[in-house]
């Protein structure tokens, strides 16, 4: 039985990390709009770059997630359609506070690692840092 967060790959943030801390910190809840500063099209390569590792799907839904400090989404499970594979987290900026809570444990998301995600089992994200953590988010479903 799998892990509900798995590490499958590394993964170079450094670029996305720098453009991202260049964006004054109050403007970061904008990011919900994939045209703000014109994030989709910078991070949307990286985004390709990691669908070798799933033949057969396709990307959709990608996002950028802002968990500012001591924001917390309590325990959840999240209804996915029955074609959805995973979704995949690759952290931006984070910290060591930043923690998802799964039936597993406790993990902390390291930059430069990207991880499947099965949002379908119990899980809950807290971030107890002082600074905000940034995760570049994708939903991974099969191509019929």
């Amino acid at each position: 039985m799998s892990k509900t967060i798995e590490p499958f790959a590394s993964v170079d943030v450094a670029s996305h990390a720098a453009w991202l801390q260049t964006v004054p910190v109050a403007d970061w809840p904008k990011m919900a709009d994939p045209a703000w500063r014109g994030w989709e099209a910078r991070f949307r390569p990286l985004a390709t770059s990691l669908m070798v590792e799933f033949p057969g799907c396709a990307m959709s839904g990608l996002g950028l997630f802002l968990l500012q400090p001591g924001q917390r989404h309590p325990a959840h499970k999240d209804e996915q359609p029955p074609d959805w594979v995973t979704r995949v987290h690759v952290p931006i900026v984070t910290n060591e506070l930043a923690t998802a809570t799964t039936d597993d444990g406790e993990i902390h998301m390291e930059v430069g690692v990207a991880y499947t995600f099965n949002t379908r089992a119990t899980h809950a994200v807290y971030n107890g840092g002082a600074t905000p953590r940034v995760h570049m988010v994708m939903d991974i479903r099969r191509i019929s």
